[in-house]
């Protein structure tokens, strides 16, 4: 593990930072049960009532209210103590990935009040790069970091 200070693997930790499956080739390799249900949260498209709910609310004449649209920039928080290392997984979406997106996963790990915090980085992202931006803004609280390019070690 050349451009990584830890491994992932044997070093338990309280948060694992991934960027989803189009840009991280880590996301194939986490446990196959806690991919299959990252790779079906990332994908879920929005609650949809059953046709005879909406059949009954018509007939009864019963307003629904419309079904709220998920936000495809919201993190997706999967549990994954006793398959990997770490106690939670979360997915982190943005737009372009760089400083914003690692304020993103430093806010995160803030609210669950992670101590030891793991970021894979996405595709095209180097650890020196993210340590410095990372260093430069939030240095109160240590995370490690691990290049996509090491997920085909």
């Amino acid at each position: 593990m050349s451009d990584t200070d830890v491994d992932p693997f044997a070093n338990p930790c309280d948060l694992w930072v991934l960027p989803p499956p189009r840009v991280s080739a880590w996301f194939a390799r986490v446990d196959w049960y806690l991919n299959f249900q990252m790779s079906k949260g990332v994908a879920y498209p929005g609650l949809h009532l059953p046709n005879e709910t909406l059949r009954l609310s018509e007939e009864y004449e019963v307003p629904l209210p419309p079904p709220a649209e998920p936000d495809p920039s919201a993190p997706l928080l999967v549990l994954s103590m006793g398959r990997l290392p770490s106690r939670k997984c979360v997915v982190v979406e943005a737009k372009t990935f760089g400083g914003s997106w690692l304020e993103k996963v430093h806010e995160i790990a803030l609210n669950l009040d992670a101590k030891s915090v793991h970021v894979f980085l996405p595709a095209k992202m180097s650890v020196s790069e993210a340590k410095k931006v990372w260093d430069g803004r939030f240095a109160s609280h240590t995370a490690h970091f691990t290049a996509d390019a090491e997920a085909a070690l």
